[in-house]
């Protein structure tokens, strides 16, 4: 506060407390008054902020007289509330918190860090795939990311004198002399022999593959190559669709899947952000939607929630082997051990 005279100092303290004495209160009260209002506004004068609590999303009453939780429907106000940034994230403008929307485009291990990978079904032969995309395993199916872009083979006999590609899938060809299996390119180099025996032999570098004749007619030989990568993020289904995977809370090479929920939300990378985490569990409360099931969330916004366990970053300080999860097909709350699969929701605030 500017220094005042005394008369100056006598009007303000009036103004600030017209129905007190205007030598009280203290000049260090009316010091903090001032740097509150900075000369504009009163403190007891301004509308008080919306509370902060978002609202739980329950419209049915239980008790008759619409005076519970689904009949007062209170909680923070703000609309809309999520917000689709359009990258693959959600903003919650009740609570400042940034989500992923769906953590199964989010590519593994920080590859390509910032992209959204591009969700492409199954895997096509003879089909342009860039890096970052992912595809679906025709058989199994399992979830595979683009390593580097190429075009999948369309794949063919091997030939002499051909110049081939590291990475490429050939048929040794019994009818032409070969050992009637699958052979993999490993120095791109012009091909130099009748047979892939011969063209080893001559210095070229192939390696056998165990490739059925089902997996030819799927064209899952493509996934083979250096320029996929199978992702531990996401599962595939039968309709060609892809889905949030089951990961586990332990450490590094546990055995238990790869990394655990803790670590994969640490190690995201995304529109230049590094401080994506595992949501304690009164953030992921906060996302529930009471009016909903199967899951309780607003689907449109976070569309591939399953109606499964979905772990929280706090600790049972009852039973500390144990960690708190979210059942999200109707919000209730369970304490199961760290060690278990379950799904995950990356967060973190902005």
């Amino acid at each position: 506060m500017p220094n005042l005279t005394p008369f100056q100092q006598f009007i303000r303290q009036s103004l600030l407390y017209p129905l007190a004495s205007p030598f009280l209160p203290p000049i260090t009260k009316v010091q903090a008054d001032y740097s509150y209002a900075a000369g504009k506004l009163i403190g007891t004068l301004a509308v008080g902020s919306p509370p902060s609590v978002p609202k739980t999303g329950a419209v049915v009453s239980y008790d008759g007289n619409n005076l519970d939780d689904g009949g007062t429907q209170l909680g923070n106000p703000v609309s809309p509330r999520f917000v689709d940034n359009g990258d693959n994230t959600i903003s919650d403008k009740a609570t400042g918190l940034m989500w992923i929307k769906r953590p199964e485009l989010i590519i593994p291990g920080g590859l390509n860090a910032g992209d959204i990978a591009v969700e492409r079904g199954f895997i096509v032969k003879g089909t342009l795939y860039n890096a970052g995309d992912i595809v679906l395993q025709n058989i199994y199916p399992n979830v595979y990311v683009c390593l580097t872009s190429h075009t999948t083979l369309d794949p063919v006999d091997y030939a002499d004198a051909f110049a081939y590609g590291w990475g490429d899938l050939v048929y040794d060809n019994p009818t032409n002399g070969g050992d009637g299996t699958w052979y993999q390119n490993q120095d791109g180099l012009e091909s130099n022999g009748a047979t892939i025996a011969e063209a080893i032999s001559n210095g070229g570098t192939w390696t056998q593959i165990a490739i059925t004749s089902a997996d030819m007619a799927d064209q899952d030989l493509n996934l083979v190559s250096g320029s996929w990568q199978q992702s531990s993020y996401a599962q595939g289904v039968g309709d060609g669709s892809i889905l949030p995977n089951s990961v586990s809370w332990g450490a590094i090479d546990d055995g238990g899947g790869g990394l655990g929920a803790i670590e994969q939300c640490h190690l995201i990378s995304k529109n230049g952000h590094t401080d994506w985490r595992l949501p304690n569990i009164k953030e992921m409360i906060s996302i529930l939607d009471y009016g909903g099931i199967l899951p309780a969330i607003e689907t449109d916004f976070f569309p591939t929630v399953q109606s499964f366990e979905y772990w929280t970053s706090t600790i049972d300080s009852y039973n500390n082997i144990n960690a708190w999860i979210i059942q999200m097909n109707g919000g209730s709350l369970s304490s199961l051990l760290r060690t278990e699969y379950h799904f995950y929701l990356p967060c973190r605030s902005y």
